[in-house]
């Protein structure tokens, strides 16, 4: 403390000493002053530099290199908040392996689900399969984020979960449904809401299976949306599953000819389909020259009674 005291009456009788000089010189213009001046001012800047660069030099060690604090608890608590983060790094690692085994585990389940149905009525397993490949060609031709697709998959692929409520002999009947019967069948989307509402990796895809038997003109079931009313996944999964439906061999009738179905689909586009993704769908099918699209989701030779 008595050093620092020194050091600063030191500067003070140089500022001063300074300052007398500087006013000298300007009050007699003699030359002598403003040597004197100089000197005095050259003696403050090499008075002060060692300090000034001393102070940078502990500056940049500072700055340079990680700090050792002689508290050796304060190390310990460093090393600690090290070994943690490393941790937490691996416990992240491991979290995200979880995540896509959780994924993974879901699709799992949605296909358990798919089979159930299938185990009640045959055509309504291959039809699932089908109409989810179809929806999501669909879905890519419209851009959908890839996040859309997925969900639209699911939903697509258990879009005929509420068959399970429905009688099998009203299901599997060779003929012709009463309409008492096919009043029954009608509630099938709203039996699938039901089931899967409370499943919540499903929930952006809900619509869609409700929705998949609405109108675009507004006559449809369950609720009798119309237009834009009817969600994207709706739409897209109407078209898919009329296709499918018209295509396929039942029990008590042949599957129609692709093309015949296409003329079908174009006859009610703007009633009960959309009529812009009608008019994607019939561009994909006519731009499929060689049959990837139809050997994709009808592997099975649904297609076989085909000219396409």
């Amino acid at each position: 403390m008595k050093n620092k005291s020194l050091v600063i009456s030191r500067h003070l009788i140089i500022v001063f000493s300074l300052v007398y000089a500087l006013l000298r010189f300007i009050e007699t213009a003699d030359f002598s002053f403003f040597v004197i001046t100089n000197c005095m001012f050259l003696c403050i800047i090499l008075t002060l530099m060692p300090g000034a660069i001393e102070n940078s030099k502990n500056s940049s060690n500072v700055l340079g290199k990680k700090p050792e604090y002689k508290n050796p608890d304060i190390n310990v608590y460093i090393k600690e908040l090290d070994e943690t983060k490393e941790e937490l790094n691996k416990k992240n690692m491991e979290m995200t392996k979880f995540f896509d085994e959780i994924q993974y585990g879901y699709l799992q389940t949605v296909m358990s689900l798919a089979n159930s149905i299938e185990a009640m009525d045959a055509y309504t397993g291959g039809h699932c399969q089908r109409v989810m490949e179809i929806s999501c060609e669909v879905a890519r031709a419209l851009g959908l984020t890839e996040g859309e697709i997925e969900d639209l998959r699911y939903a697509a692929i258990l879009h005929d979960i509420g068959k399970i409520g429905i009688s099998p002999n009203i299901l599997n009947k060779n003929g012709k449904l009463t309409d008492e019967e096919y009043n029954e069948i009608k509630k099938h989307p709203e039996i699938a809401y039901n089931i899967l509402k409370d499943v919540k990796f499903l929930k952006k895809g809900l619509d869609g299976i409700l929705q998949h038997h609405e109108r675009y003109d507004g006559k449809g079931y369950p609720n009798g949306l119309k237009g834009n009313d009817i969600s994207i996944f709706g739409r897209i999964m109407c078209v898919a599953d009329a296709f499918d439906a018209m295509t396929s061999d039942r029990t008590y009738r042949k599957g129609m000819k692709v093309e015949d179905a296409m003329n079908e689909l174009e006859r009610c586009k703007g009633s009960q389909f959309d009529p812009d993704i009608v008019d994607l769908f019939v561009g994909l099918m006519s731009s499929d020259e060689d049959g990837s699209l139809v050997e994709d989701c009808y592997s099975d030779n649904t297609f076989k009674n085909s000219s396409f």
